[in-house]
């Protein structure tokens, strides 16, 4: 279940999409640094909920469809990556979008999220 989660909900993608770096000004990294380490964010994509991006590393997630869970984050160049326990692998790293609204965002796939 949790790599379903990391794939399809709470993934990063890995290739951009053009529509969606069109739309706003793609964050850098030491942006983004200051932007998730410590905060949480609502996000909503194919399901809906709440991570947070804990100063040592640490995700936490409540997502509406596939429960609660506990992952891992790291930041390489400009982009942020995930990895979840039941994956062997990087679930994904993509750069953050700035959007129109104070702390929206959206990832490469197009995954909306507000910071708080």
């Amino acid at each position: 279940m949790k790599i379903i989660i990391g794939t399809a909900v709470l993934v990063f993608a890995m290739t951009a999409s053009a529509s969606v770096v069109a739309q706003g000004n793609i964050v850098s990294g030491n942006q983004l640094k200051k932007l998730i380490s410590g905060k949480c964010a609502s996000y909503a994509d194919r399901s809906a909920g709440t991570m947070c991006f804990k100063r040592n590393g640490k995700i936490v997630y409540d997502d509406r469809e596939y429960g609660e869970g506990v992952g891992k984050w790291y930041f390489k160049g400009n982009s942020v990556c995930q990895i979840y326990p039941d994956s062997k692998e990087d679930s994904g790293c993509a750069r953050m979008i700035k959007t129109k609204g104070k702390g929206r965002y959206k990832d490469e796939m197009g995954t909306s999220y507000r910071f708080h």
